[in-house]
């Protein structure tokens, strides 16, 4: 949970509550059971299913944070949503209100894009307010690590969104996939490929991805026009030698493969009505020019076309203090270097000089008397 990742096709990642269940294959290894199993020492347990917990994270105010910093630099945020968890898991812990506050805080958030990625794509909990074609900033994905669990994507497409994807990670044998790919919002848009990433145990040995399967897909993905991203080959590299995640890397073919989706224009939430508890959602069609445009407050600079953020106030502060102290050491330098060309006797040489010190110290020395002018001589005092 945290604005930065390991993981390459998303920019950020975010838990609503954190805990599992083994559902399928694809959960053998699961690197999440192992990291929050560890992290809450023992107190949030994985399990088949109806056993384990599921707790509530304490990191809500995080993406309000990251959603005004998108609207300040115009960065697209991609968040994958839950990686410590399933956003439609059906476990009794996880509370309705906790549902209905998720969605909420998506609904505050429109310059995010939401990626959220679920194994359960039949048990989806939508809002109300989801409509025909979902909500612009959500992309909904289902995991699909073998051809038997492909009936997943037929739950996932009958869900409304822009945009669908799969993550085919770990890739555990060979998917025929060409039959749901395309690049319109009834198909499956962008295909995430990897291999298996964690831990090598020789009493549990991690599960090779053949190269095969890894072109099968990219090459489905090309005829379709589908996106194709090529995340890791995991611990087995493309001849199937045990090496390591990282010697393995993330290239297929001598090509890095990272394809995505662009993102639909941020809209921006002008209302919510609540009315016989259906959620009503009010959105403006403004470009995204002016919808990335933070509120303007008493006291602040335009920069360009918008107004300057506080963060952007506090920094050019700095530089305004640094610059004058800056100013005021080289004031100092070039006092003595003056000091030394008024030893010139050369006329033009002197007006070279003079020409030349002028244009590098303005507005420095604008209002002050010709530094390199020759100055009288002081008097020498004789005694009486």
């Amino acid at each position: 949970m945290a604005r930065t990742t390991g993981i390459n096709w998303t920019t950020a990642t975010w838990n609503p509550w954190r805990g599992c269940t083994i559902w399928s294959p694809g959960c053998h290894r699961c690197y999440a059971k192992a990291q929050v199993e560890a992290q809450s020492r023992g107190a949030i347990k994985w399990g088949k299913a109806g056993v384990g917990n599921r707790v509530r994270t304490a990191t809500w105010a995080d993406p309000p944070k990251w959603n005004r910093e998108a609207q300040a630099t115009g960065e697209r945020i991609f968040v994958f949503t839950a990686s410590l968890a399933d956003i439609f898991d059906d476990h009794p812990d996880i509370q309705t209100a906790w549902r209905d506050e998720f969605w909420d805080l998506i609904r505050s958030c429109p310059s995010l894009t939401w990626l959220l990625l679920t194994k359960r794509p039949d048990n989806a909990y939508l809002p109300n307010d989801w409509g025909p074609e979902g909500w612009p900033n959500v992309w909904i994905g289902a995991s699909v690590e073998s051809q038997p669990f492909t009936d997943r994507i037929d739950h996932l497409l009958a869900i409304p969104a822009p945009v669908h994807f799969l993550s085919c990670e770990p890739l555990l044998g060979p998917v025929e996939l060409a039959p749901w790919l395309g690049n319109t919002s009834d198909k499956v848009s962008w295909v995430i490929c990897a291999g298996e990433k964690t831990s090598h145990d020789k009493a549990d040995p991690s599960r090779r991805l053949h190269l095969a399967w890894a072109k099968k897909i990219r090459d489905d993905c090309a005829a379709t026009g589908a996106h194709y991203w090529f995340k890791q080959w995991g611990n087995f590299d493309a001849d199937g030698k045990l090496v390591g995640a990282k010697t393995a890397g993330d290239r297929l073919e001598d090509a890095q493969h990272r394809e995505r989706p662009a993102p639909l224009t941020p809209v921006k939430i002008v209302s919510i009505k609540d009315t016989d508890s259906s959620r009503r959602l009010s959105v403006s069609s403004d470009d995204t020019k002016e919808v990335l445009q933070p509120p303007t407050r008493p006291g602040r600079k335009p920069v360009g076309d918008r107004p300057m953020t506080d963060d952007e106030r506090r920094a050019k502060s700095r530089f305004d203090r640094a610059a004058k102290s800056v100013a005021k050491s080289d004031t100092k330098l070039l006092d003595q270097i003056i000091g030394r060309l008024r030893k010139v006797s050369d006329p033009r040489k002197r007006e070279a000089l003079r020409s030349a010190i002028r244009a590098a110290t303005a507005p420095a020395y604008v209002s002050r008397t010709d530094p390199i002018a020759p100055q009288p001589r002081p008097k020498k005092k004789t005694r009486p």
